[in-house]
């Protein structure tokens, strides 16, 4: 029993070694384990304020379409001339005329840069300089050009696109010349005999109906004395008017021939420009201002909000460094 005592005693007097304190899991993290402090990338800022960066891209995108709206637009206005009718000769009815039109429309629509062109669209308007632009271009593969006026308003823009038509129309028979005088009397019986043919067909046309109307209603059945009488006056009156059709079309045939004889082709100028009516608005390019204004200004927000959220990510760093060299 004493023994085991001494022992004892002996265990309770040997001196105690300090325990080291156990080192806390976050001292023993390195630097490369703390947390991102500070600018990095555009895109951590980014990904970091992305309150900051939409708030200030949509502010760019109202404030450019509000801008882009209120920018002053330019409107247009269009008017359509025709080349090639000649005192009621279409080109198709002349061999070659069709593609020599389509040369003389891409030829006359140049014109309207010319001097004396812009002359007469100034004295038209009452102006003393056209109070916008006047432009002038063919339609591809037809007969066809486009005069376009373009100004501050749709009114002016209409004015101008009108007297642009009316002076390069003016200036094209006065360069192409009326034809030569003998010529005219045989466009007048070709008007005419073309008059009394188009007259005679439409009675054909109209008869023609009521014939075919009247065979209709009496299919099937037995025909009626009155009813056969009307139909053999009809056939007569079809008949008739058929004659008198073919006849003023073979006088308007010996017309044309005698004035395709005298006059070739490129040569027929009468009447070889006109208007198709009056000048039609054609919009405005605001839309087009509102939709560079509003993508211009997404992008400046855009910008704008990356460069704050940089720079509040770059001087939290430089907040952060200062705090660690002061501990």
């Amino acid at each position: 029993m004493r023994s085991y005592a001494n022992v004892e005693t002996a265990a309770n007097d040997t001196p105690t070694r300090p325990v080291a304190p156990q080192a806390s899991a976050e001292s023993q993290m390195g630097p490369a384990d703390s947390p991102p402090q500070g600018f990095q990338t555009i895109g951590r800022s980014a990904l970091a304020h992305p309150v900051m960066v939409v708030v200030l891209a949509v502010l760019g995108l109202v404030l450019g379409v509000g801008v882009g709206y209120k920018h002053p637009p330019t409107y247009n206005a269009t008017a359509t001339l025709m080349v090639g009718r000649t005192s009621g000769l279409v080109e198709q009815q002349v061999p070659g005329l069709a593609l020599a039109v389509q040369g003389l429309a891409s030829d006359y629509a140049r014109l309207v840069t010319a001097s004396n062109v812009v002359h007469q669209t100034e004295a038209i308007l009452h102006t003393k300089t056209i109070p916008g632009t006047l432009n002038a271009s063919p339609v591809p593969q037809s007969s066809v050009i486009d005069v376009t006026g373009s100004a501050s308003s749709q009114a002016e823009a209409l004015a101008i696109a009108d007297a642009g038509a009316t002076a390069l129309t003016n200036v094209v028979i006065q360069a192409t010349n009326d034809g030569p005088a003998q010529l005219q009397p045989i466009l007048k019986d070709y008007e005419a005999a073309d008059h009394s043919y188009q007259q005679a067909q439409t009675e054909v046309n109209l008869y023609q109906s009521q014939l075919n109307s009247l065979v209709g209603k009496i299919a099937g059945r037995v025909t009626t004395p009155g009813e056969a009488a009307q139909e053999q006056a009809l056939n007569r009156r079809i008949a008739d008017w058929q004659t008198k059709a073919d006849l003023a079309k073979a006088d308007a045939n010996v017309y044309l021939n005698q004035y395709n004889s005298a006059v070739p082709p490129l040569a027929i100028q009468q009447e070889m420009v006109q208007q198709i009516g009056k000048a039609t608005a054609t919009g405005s390019n605001r839309k087009s201002y509102i939709e560079a204004g509003g993508l211009a200004g997404a992008v400046g927000g855009l910008v704008i909000g990356l460069a704050l959220a940089s720079l509040v990510d770059a001087r939290r760093g430089r907040r952060a460094a200062r705090a660690t060299s002061a501990a």
